[in-house]
């Protein structure tokens, strides 16, 4: 055989050997472990990596049995109504944005509640204030930017509240970041989809196996010596995701600054980005009921609040008023999730809307008449 044909050949069989192993490892992690999977209401973007599915209308089954409706609209936002584009004139358009504790549970959610109240008063230039649920599950500053980018900015809003989550830390860092596509400045320009493999791989790095062989291993080893079908990682779901609020703030690690700090800055660049576009922006965090209990932190909340204050934004932290219901005795999170229930979700959104009654233009940018 001729070496350039050689070659070929050699090229080919190592292309199709790669291709083989790329699919078996996918199929492997599949069948070894299912992994995180979108829902059905969820699909992949090219542009954001996920996003409810437009016009969607199903029920669903929540943490604690709890049943409820999960309707979008044809824009593929957590609500029934319509949103006007072109927007018109007489209407003050504001984004409730956050991940799924704002995102809600069917219609039970902060910006329902919130706009069921504000449909009752006009703005002091005699326009109407609309309330739009711009809130998505599993989402962090850097999905936001890209959504932004390629979908809400779309709806010509005049004011965003955005409701940063503590999981953002962990989502920035080990999900998204590697999806993601920056320009030469570093800003966010799109965020591909994600992938099983890749998914799995990040909760193998993290449990602290170097490479796939040694993950193998082990699993062969238990699988077949031990008879031990126990989970393989060496950490569990919530030390991974909240590791960076586990210890005390002066005992936090360089790595876990280093990750609170990468997602510190995505939310910097996601301000400047909505200033840009001369959008009223204001700023609001609600607690982790571990937070209330002692056991996390809350180190990313004062750096929210540090760069806030910097940037002359408004912020508004609820951690007070959360914390006083719990010492109360009254339950707002889902037992074995770190979710608000639908009692806490109420809650929640009352205190945003009392925040809202007292400073209407700190928190949306206007007068009420």
């Amino acid at each position: 055989m001729k070496p350039g044909k050689k070659g070929l050949l050699l090229f080919g069989v190592s292309f199709v050997s790669v291709v083989v192993v790329i699919v078996g490892l996918e199929i492997g992690t599949r069948i070894l472990r299912p992994g995180v999977k979108f829902v059905h209401y969820m699909k992949p973007s090219r542009l954001f990596n996920h996003g409810y599915t437009p016009n969607f209308d199903g029920k669903y089954t929540g943490p604690e049995g709890y049943e409820f409706r999960q309707k979008m609209n044809a824009f593929g936002l957590n609500q029934y109504k319509r949103v006007v584009v072109p927007k018109p004139e007489n209407i003050y358009r504001v984004l409730i944005v956050g991940d799924s504790f704002i995102a809600g549970l069917g219609n039970i959610t902060v910006p329902n509640i919130i706009g069921d109240w504000v449909k009752l008063r006009v703005a002091g230039d005699n326009r109407i204030v609309e309330i739009v649920n711009a809130g998505q599950s599993s989402y962090s500053p850097i999905l936001h930017i890209a959504r932004f980018k390629h979908q809400l900015q779309k709806l010509e809003p005049d004011a965003i509240i955005f409701f940063p989550d503590l999981t953002d830390v962990y989502d920035d860092w080990h999900r998204y970041r590697k999806y993601a596509v920056f320009d030469k400045n570093g800003m966010v320009v799109r965020v591909n989809p994600s992938t099983r493999l890749l998914k799995y791989w990040e909760n193998m790095e993290e449990a602290g196996y170097s490479s796939w062989y040694s993950f193998f291993a082990k699993y062969i080893y238990r699988r077949f010596f031990s008879k031990s079908l126990k989970r393989l990682a060496g950490k569990s779901g919530e030390e991974r995701i909240f590791q960076h609020a586990q210890v005390e703030k002066d005992a936090v690690t360089k790595k876990a600054m280093t990750q609170i700090m990468y997602s510190v800055s995505n939310i910097s660049n996601y301000l400047e980005l909505l200033e840009s576009k001369q959008i009223h922006v204001s700023v609001a965090i609600y607690p982790h009921l571990p937070q209330i209990t002692g056991k996390f932190n809350r180190l990313y909340e004062q750096e929210i609040r540090k760069l806030s204050f910097r940037k002359k934004i408004p912020f508004k932290s609820f951690f007070k008023e959360i914390a006083t219901e719990i010492n109360l005795g009254r339950k707002l999170y889902f037992k074995g999730d770190i979710h608000f229930s639908n009692i806490g979700l109420g809650v929640l959104g009352r205190y945003v809307k009392k925040w809202i009654a007292k400073d209407p233009v700190a928190a949306l940018g206007i007068k009420f008449k």
